[in-house]
This record gives C-alpha cells, sequence and structure tokens, in this order.
C-alpha cells in the first residue's frame, strides 16, 4: 500500500504557508498607510435653481433739498398795444338825452383829476369825430373837486349827417376818459302841454259844431278828428287855445274827438252825434 500522507502534509503546508504570507502582505501595507491621494477632477456645475418670490419694497426715502433756481430766461417780445380804457372814477352827464345839433346843451362831468383839462368829442364812426362847439383844444378844465360843467348855447355843431345814436367822448389832459351815449336829432321835438284841454257838445248829423281847446303850445296848428275822419283844422293863439267850427257828417252815437298839434300837444273830449233836436 502506497503512503500518501507526506505528499498532503506537504500541499497543506504550502497552502499555508501561501495564506499567512498573503495576511502578512496585507497588514504590511496597512502598517505603511501615509498622507491621503491627491483629490479628484471637479465634477460639471449643476442647472441654476428657480428665482426665488420678490421681498416687500422698502420705506421710501427723504426727499431732497431744493436745488438752486436757473437762470432767467431772455425777455419776450413786447405785446401789442392796447386800446384806451376808461377811467373807473370819471363819469359823463348830459342835460338831454336827445338834441339837434344846433340845440343848446350843458355836458357836466365828474372824477377827474383836479384841474385837468377835457377835450369834449362826439364820436360819430371810428373816422369822424368832432369837437363839441368847434375849436381843437381842452373847451374846459376840472375844478379842485374833479368836476366841470360845459354849456354850448350853440349846439354841437357838425352836420345834419351826425343824426343817431352816438358817443359823447371826454377825455382828460391827464389820462382820464369817459363817454356818455347821445341822441342827434335831425329835427327838434318839442315838449307836449302837461294840461291840454278839449271841449265839444253835441250836434246832430250832418251839422255844425263848435269845439274850444287850451293847454296848447303858442301858435301850434292843430288837427281836429273824429271816427277816422279829419273834421277841422287850424292854429293856437299866443295863449295855446283855440275856438273852431267843424262840419260833422258822421251817423248818430257817441266818438271821441282827438285834437293833435304839430308841436306834441294832445287832448281828447267826448262828441254826442244825434240824428235831430
Amino acid at each position: 500500500m502506497t503512503n500518501t500522507f507526506p505528499a498532503r502534509g506537504a500541499i497543506l503546508a504550502l497552502v499555508l504557508s501561501v495564506f499567512l504570507i498573503a495576511v502578512s502582505a496585507c497588514a504590511g501595507q496597512q502598517g505603511s498607510a501615509g498622507s491621503a491621494g491627491a483629490p479628484g477632477l471637479p465634477g460639471n456645475a449643476g442647472e441654476p435653481g428657480l428665482p426665488g418670490n420678490p421681498g416687500s419694497p422698502g420705506q421710501a426715502g427723504l426727499p431732497g433739498s431744493v436745488g438752486e433756481p436757473g437762470p432767467a430766461g431772455p425777455p419776450g417780445d413786447p405785446g401789442a398795444q392796447g386800446g384806451s380804457g376808461v377811467s373807473p372814477q370819471a363819469n359823463l352827464a348830459v342835460d338831454k338825452d336827445a338834441l339837434t345839433i344846433h340845440e343848446a346843451v350843458t355836458v357836466s362831468g365828474s372824477g377827474f383829476k383836479p384841474g385837468e383839462g377835457v377835450v369834449l368829442t362826439l364820436e360819430i364812426d371810428k373816422l369822424n369825430r368832432r369837437v363839441i362847439g368847434g375849436g381843437v383844444g381842452s373847451q374846459i378844465s376840472a375844478n379842485n373837486g374833479g368836476a366841470f360843467a360845459a354849456e354850448f348855447d350853440h349846439g354841437i355843431g357838425g352836420r345834419p349827417t351826425s343824426s343817431g345814436v352816438r358817443t359823447l367822448l371826454a377825455t382828460g389832459s391827464d389820462g382820464s376818459l369817459a363817454s356818455i351815449p347821445v341822441t342827434i336829432l335831425d329835427a327838434a321835438v318839442m315838449e307836449a302841454s302837461p294840461s291840454t284841454s278839449l271841449i265839444v257838445g253835441s250836434v246832430v248829423t250832418g251839422g255844425n259844431a263848435t269845439i274850444w281847446g287850451a293847454g296848447f303850445m303858442g301858435g301850434e296848428t292843430i288837427s281836429i278828428s273824429a271816427g277816422g275822419s279829419v273834421l277841422a283844422g287850424g292854429s293856437a293863439n299866443s295863449s295855446g287855445a283855440f275856438e273852431m267850427e267843424m262840419a260833422v257828417d258822421l251817423e248818430p252815437g257817441i266818438y271821441t274827438a282827438k285834437a293833435v298839434g304839430d308841436m306834441g300837444s294832445v287832448a281828447t273830449a267826448p262828441l254826442a252825434v244825434v240824428a235831430s233836436k
């Protein structure tokens, strides 16, 4: 029988020797470990994250100091000259609202400068201005109270074409200005008598009647009418009275007899026309 124990023992001893050598090698490596190795290369950058929510606004800061004013700009071109103004105190008055160019008139004023010379003119249109009473300078000067009164016995002067509503202008030498409207007439209007009267009785149709009047203007021409017909005409005497005969050819009834004068006087009275007496 063959002896195998020595061979198996040799193999076992060999394996054990190799194991021991390996263990010794590992223990040596652990015992001789030095400093850490060099770092590796950095990795690639990651994707950016999402933006966060905005923060609350901060408090407003204090206002800054006022800066220095800038330099003044160049002056502008002068504007157009305005029209003449009216003095806020000057006033003008005329003793007649309506008159002819030859009729006596008195013009008064107030609110002017003391001692100021005043020129009175009639403004007919933009191109036609007449100095009242003629002349080229001031007709009057204001007194120490700034008032005046100018009488023009021969009227304001001018031509009949001046008739109509015109402007009477007072121009002061110290700048005062006032105006007033005035009506220039082609012919004078006589004032009617405030106390005219008329008397007439009854008359038979187709007959004659006497009519009396009083309170008219002296020498005034008068016409008598009734029922739409002129019945008589004549003139008042120097005392403004008259007596006239008139033929009445009206139907029986009560009428208004009317006496009208050419100077503006008017009077009325009842007229009874009967068929027979």
